[in-house]
């Protein structure tokens, strides 16, 4: 059974990346806390943001290096570096972070990027997920205003980014 709501999980986060040295200076932990089952158990996953402009600046070449999983039972916490899923410190040195995030200021914050993109699509909500390889997309749920007598909102799809690389 799950116990760990939004708040703790906040919490848990915030004490995490302060002990982290190499990082707890540079970035923040998000406000999202998105809750999804990832390979098999309920967990909470975060992304990090850049601490403030000068320090987007001087990483926003590598991108954000890591994201957050708490675990909704255990209530343990994981920093999931992006070099653990397949990427070497070279790929994350050239680029290989995550690129697209809700703290860049130009082109590749999230909502910037899918507008460019979908110039005709609305987006109800963005989301941070993960997929089953630890690889972290944002999804959008793109949605149909209906006018009438029961008009209202629908959701007609998703649009998935992949925080990484930009792909959709």
């Amino acid at each position: 059974i799950p116990l760990l709501d939004r708040a703790s999980a906040q919490k848990l986060g915030d004490r995490k990346l302060g002990e982290l040295a190499d990082m707890v200076s540079q970035f923040e932990v998000s406000d999202l806390y998105t809750q999804i089952n990832y390979r098999g158990r309920p967990v909470r996953v975060t992304p990090l943001l850049y601490g403030d402009p000068f320090k987007w600046f001087n990483n926003r070449q590598q991108g954000l290096p890591a994201y957050l999983i708490i675990d909704m039972i255990s209530q343990e916490v994981d920093v999931v570096r992006l070099t653990d899923y397949g990427q070497s410190k070279a790929d994350i040195d050239a680029g290989g972070g995550m690129l697209y995030s809700e703290s860049e200021p130009l082109f590749r914050n999230v909502r910037r990027a899918l507008r460019i993109r979908y110039p005709t699509f609305m987006f109800e909500q963005i989301t941070f997920e993960l997929d089953e390889q630890g690889i972290p997309y944002w999804v959008a749920s793109r949605s149909v205003r209906r006018i009438g007598l029961f008009g209202g909102t629908d959701i007609t799809g998703v649009v998935l980014l992949n925080a990484g690389t930009g792909e959709h």
